[in-house]
């Protein structure tokens, strides 16, 4: 049955917008937008004057709802595709912290099969173990290692070639090979978890590197005498760069000012670690004793931040609070740029002919009020 959503502001890419828009789609594809005669069979949906937009992609994010994408891969992925298509994520990456070679080959396999209900898993994002020890955040020291090709071959073999992001350093002895292999054979190499100048980071970007992971945070900065790998970010405008929006990771003005100059590069992301949708309390995420309070997740004896907490319909209205920025810019960097990293931007990321049907309705406070993915309805909360 072909379904048809009317009556909505229709934003279907980062350009185009129409008032009073409707989108018809079936089989889980786009058929057409703005239709202005259908089947008399056709299933029509009242959007009641809110907002459609493609759903949203996160490309890092770590678990939630109690549950960690390396340390329970057969669970965290059927619990958390159910569970974030109430925030609009219609898609996103599994990503994984540091861990011995065994663990992250054994979890690898666990994603070999991708087919979970409700929000689809795209792949894996692997960040690091290849990372600088030196910016290691709340990496586990221990699992930390100089870039190994053999161990890179391993992890994508175990994962049936479903390797889609992985973060490396660009600065480590080796890495600059392991860029390159990764770059040719369909993984989007991020560089990031790294002390690299801006010289060591464009090495990398010669060699494929793709973008940057969670900008600003566990990285060299842009400093005017000693320019890192937030310089090469601003420099090349080639590059996507991931940034973290809830309010804590990254100071408001600096949001602001990012994106003001940087939106057409920027992809929004979590990086939410099991406590997103877990009451305030003392948890553990990659080894260390975690005390979550509200948006804040901070290692208890450091007080360092420990990931995120927040879902990506609290990232999405954290930037237009903060920057005031247009929901075609929320497209881009929510939907269009993060398919980019996933590697899937020919078929998701937009709702244009051919493109899969994952749709979300916003309200006039960026409330996500229903869900579809691939044209199936996973969430309602209140449209009929």
């Amino acid at each position: 049955m072909k379904t048809l959503i009317r009556n909505v502001g229709l934003y279907p890419d980062e350009e185009r917008c129409y008032e009073n828009g409707n989108i018809l789609f079936s089989d889980g594809k786009v058929i057409g937008l703005n239709v202005e005669a259908f089947d008399d069979d056709t299933k029509v949906i009242d959007g009641k004057g809110m907002n459609l937009l493609p759903g949203y992609i996160d490309v890092h994010v770590h678990g939630g709802y109690g549950f960690d994408f390396l340390e329970q891969p057969e669970k965290c992925p059927e619990v958390f595709s159910f569970n974030t298509v109430k925030e609009g994520c219609t898609a996103y990456l599994a990503s994984f912290v540091c861990g011995s070679r065994e663990k992250l080959v054994n979890a690898m396999k666990c994603y070999r099969k991708l087919d979970f209900k409700g929000a689809r898993c795209l792949g894996v994002h692997m960040e690091g173990p290849f990372i600088s020890p030196d910016y290691k955040a709340v990496m586990d020291p221990k699992t930390i290692r100089l870039p190994d090709k053999d161990e890179f071959l391993e992890l994508i073999e175990a994962s049936d070639n479903n390797i889609r992001q992985m973060t490396i350093a660009p600065e480590m002895p080796g890495a600059l090979e392991i860029i390159e292999y990764g770059a040719t054979h369909g993984i989007n190499m991020m560089m990031g978890h790294s002390g690299a100048t801006t010289e060591e980071a464009l090495k990398g970007i010669e060699k494929g590197a793709f973008g940057l992971t969670h900008m600003y945070n566990a990285m060299s900065q842009h400093e005017h005498r000693n320019p890192g790998l937030v310089t090469a970010g601003i420099l090349n405008e080639q590059l996507i760069c991931e940034m973290i929006c809830d309010g804590f990771h990254v100071h408001p003005d600096v949001v602001t000012a990012t994106i003001k100059k940087m939106k057409d590069q920027i992809a929004l992301v979590t990086d939410a670690s099991l406590m997103r949708g877990l009451p305030d309390g003392d948890y553990t995420f990659s080894s260390y004793e975690v005390h979550k309070n509200g948006i804040k997740a901070q290692v208890k004896k450091t007080g360092r931040i420990a990931g995120s907490v927040v879902g990506m319909d609290d990232v999405v209205r954290n930037v237009v609070k903060f920057t005031g920025c247009s929901l075609n810019d929320i497209v881009r960097m929510a939907s269009v740029n993060p398919a980019k990293i996933a590697g899937c931007a020919d078929h998701k990321g937009r709702l244009l002919p051919g493109y899969d049907a994952d749709i979300i309705l916003l309200d006039d406070e960026l409330n996500v009020r229903s869900t579809f993915v691939e044209g199936d309805y996973w969430y309602n909360y209140e449209v009929n």
